[in-house]
């Protein structure tokens, strides 16, 4: 018999960072991540791959997966869209189980598709 498991993922950097209505500078936004994985976060969403005309705090997502690049093991970034796959891949990330995410108009507001 499996026993069930369930992981935990700290979606702060990403999540809490979007609604800023100042954007937080790329050092910052590294430094708190690297904080969470060091306090003992095992998976950490950093950023999203949504377009930057949209949530321009997170326009700068390529360069903090740079910035990680050694700890991108431990990472996860939410991938909206097709275009948002594309971004991730090319940075590195490696797609994970598929997600579907239901948050009405906010949400096709920020990707500009429908659910």
């Amino acid at each position: 018999m499996t026993v069930p498991s369930v992981e935990w993922v700290e979606v702060g950097p990403r999540d809490g960072l979007q609604s800023w209505p100042a954007t937080l500078p790329t050092p910052a936004k590294v430094g708190l991540i690297t904080g969470l994985l060091d306090c003992g976060f095992r998976r950490v969403e950093a950023t999203s791959m949504v377009h930057p005309n949209w949530v321009p705090q997170l326009a700068d997502a390529e360069a903090v997966l740079e910035a990680l690049q050694d700890r991108r093991d431990q990472l996860r970034v939410l991938v909206p869209n097709r275009k948002g796959l594309e971004r991730a891949l090319a940075a590195g990330i490696r797609p994970g189980r598929p997600r579907r995410r239901h948050r009405g108009c906010q949400h096709q507001r920020r990707v500009w598709l429908p659910l």
